[in-house]
């Protein structure tokens, strides 16, 4: 049994073209298939851009961050030790 038989066209291609329309339908169905996905390469590098950007971004933000962390910790330990000192030449 061929695999485009469709009910009505004989079974054969040449037998009053039906089996031509079948196959003229399925190649437009695929073609239009296949243009719907044309702009997927381009769409995907795109968002690879993107997505490598992010995450560059997240990674000066994290440095940033931490940069950010340290200094908060050494002043933080320096205001303590000047209430320290504060305290103590109060207790005086």
């Amino acid at each position: 049994m061929p695999l485009f038989e469709h009910a009505g066209d004989g079974g054969a291609a040449g037998a009053g073209g039906g089996g031509d329309s079948v196959v003229l339908k399925v190649k437009h169905q695929m073609q239009s298939q296949l243009r719907e996905l044309e702009p997927l390469p381009e769409l995907l590098r795109s968002s690879e851009l993107r997505l490598k950007h992010t995450n560059e971004q997240l990674e000066q933000f994290k440095r940033l961050h931490n940069h950010d962390m340290t200094l908060i910790n050494d002043l933080t330990a320096k205001v303590f030790s000047i209430l320290i000192t504060v305290n103590s030449i109060n207790r005086n």
